[in-house]
């Protein structure tokens, strides 16, 4: 805004006023984006492109971009930084145009006087070794005593050639950590409190990372008691529960039931005979043991009659018998083996008095006393 006033030679004046307003126009500068070198990431791996940089005149006003390119709409754009960014994406399923994993675009710059600039490049996928979802598990191996760190779990890596780093951290214990141990074999940590763990697993040279959860739970007592005990059968049978594995020791031979939870249980032996001890352990020497002692004295055959004048009839359920006679000093004077279910002995031969018949099978002995007239 302005005015003019004139004044002639007898201080007479006259005034004008008016104003000048400067008119906004698109002003041409010539600028360009900097080259940006193409790209190349591993699948599965996100992708985050540079800031641009602009050479020749300066951008007049604030600067905004755009994308563009035949796969623009797999990219994601900073409309005020200019920034690209791509999730990441998998090799074996490409979702770029014509699916060659190269996926191409390019970003466009206008400045307020929509002067405008554009760069292009692309970026390519390269396929990596994969570990299968399923190929590595953690498994909590063993649960902890009360008060004890007797707990363990095993990092399982199905897939063998790779070196792994683990990591585990807990509430109870400091981070432990293990490097390069080899895939494709088992690998346990034990040492573990009753708590919640972090397990990390990271194969370094794929930029491979996965992690797991794993509880350390705390162990109880078993309880048990004989149910039944059957010395025709040469059996006996026991209720226990409190645990899913147990180790069962008759006479010092070790045998092992699993089942599918830790509630009420049977548990059968067999094949017993003769002064027995059973112990039955759970999964860990703090459940406690149920212990137990008898004496089996198991019927391997039935015999009639047993007083004769020459045949005797032996019954068994055994496949195979073997029959000794002896006299009452103590020799042997007749010997037969039999496969059959009945089978019958000749005694006529012997002298009238009174004998010992022991019959065997399986590693198990039967005495009877015999006579014959």
């Amino acid at each position: 805004q302005l005015s003019i006033t004139a004044t002639d030679q007898s201080a007479n004046t006259a005034s004008e006023d008016w104003t000048v307003t400067i008119l906004d126009v698109n002003e041409a500068v010539t600028f360009t984006i900097d080259p940006i070198a193409n790209a190349t990431i591993d699948e599965n791996t996100q992708y985050t492109g540079p800031t641009p940089k602009f050479s020749g005149d300066t951008p007049i006003g604030n600067v905004t971009y755009a994308l563009g390119g035949t796969d623009a709409g797999s990219f994601t754009i900073n409309s005020e930084t200019g920034v690209v960014s791509m999730i990441p994406r998998d090799f074996e399923a490409p979702e770029d145009a014509n699916s060659d994993n190269v996926y191409q675009l390019s970003i466009t710059a206008t400045d307020g006087n929509n002067n405008t600039a554009s760069e292009d490049w692309t970026v390519t996928i390269l396929d990596v070794n994969e570990i299968a979802n399923d190929a590595l598990r953690v498994l909590v191996m063993t649960p902890s005593c009360t008060g004890s760190a007797d707990g363990s779990v095993e990092v399982i890596m199905d897939t063998s050639g790779y070196l792994m780093d683990i990591s585990i951290e807990g509430d109870t214990m400091e981070n432990r950590f293990f490097n390069d141990i080899a895939s494709g074999a088992n690998f346990e940590i034990d040492g573990l409190r009753v708590g919640n763990y972090t397990v990390t697993v990271t194969i370094p040279e794929i930029s491979f990372e996965r992690t797991f959860g794993a509880m350390v739970n705390e162990i109880g007592s078993i309880s048990g008691e004989r149910e039944s005990l059957d010395l025709k059968q040469s059996k006996a049978t026991y209720v226990v529960s409190g645990s899913d594995r147990y180790e069962v020791s008759v006479n010092g031979e070790k045998m092992d039931f699993a089942f599918e939870d830790k509630g009420s249980q049977s548990i059968q032996l067999e094949n017993l005979y003769g002064h027995t001890d059973v112990v039955i352990s759970g999964r860990n020497d703090c459940q406690g043991k149920v212990t137990d002692s008898f004496f089996m004295n198991s019927v391997i055959a039935e015999v009639y009659p047993t007083i004769t004048s020459s045949f005797i009839t032996i019954l068994t359920k055994s496949d195979y018998l073997d029959v000794r006679v002896y006299s009452l000093e103590g020799s042997l004077v007749k010997r037969a083996r039999f496969t059959e279910r009945e089978n019958r002995m000749d005694l006529s031969l012997l002298e009238s008095g009174m004998y010992i018949l022991k019959i065997a099978s399986k590693g198990k002995e039967q005495t009877i006393k015999i006579i014959k007239r």
